[in-house]
């Protein structure tokens, strides 16, 4: 985190899917820490206590979601399939007992 310049997390609101990106640890946590990072400007902070699972991201939503799904699907073939990085179709998810915290500054 410390080569990460400070214009680019100002007036942000910022997400962290990763397990446990806002479980204190030593006193602080993954969250707190960005937020500190961005002096306290960077709106709002979430990230998740406890895991997440990302089984999911890349199937649709429930049946309606499919003709959506097989757009994505042919635009991420057409950059390269999985060889290459691209967006999943859908954010990761909460496991159980898992749940988000925020931090916010406005």
């Amino acid at each position: 985190m410390g080569i990460i310049g400070i214009s680019i997390v100002r007036n942000t609101d910022t997400v962290f899917y990763s397990c446990n990106a806002g479980t204190v640890t030593g006193g602080t946590s993954f969250v707190s820490a960005w937020h500190k990072k961005a002096g306290g400007t960077s709106g709002i902070t979430y990230g998740a206590v406890g895991t997440t699972t990302y089984v999911n991201i890349n199937k649709p939503y429930d049946i309606w979601d499919y003709n959506a799904r097989a757009a994505w699907k042919k635009q991420r073939n057409k950059a390269g399939g999985y060889k290459v990085p691209y967006p999943s179709y859908r954010e990761p998810t909460l496991s159980f007992f898992s749940y988000w915290t925020s931090i916010y500054s406005f």
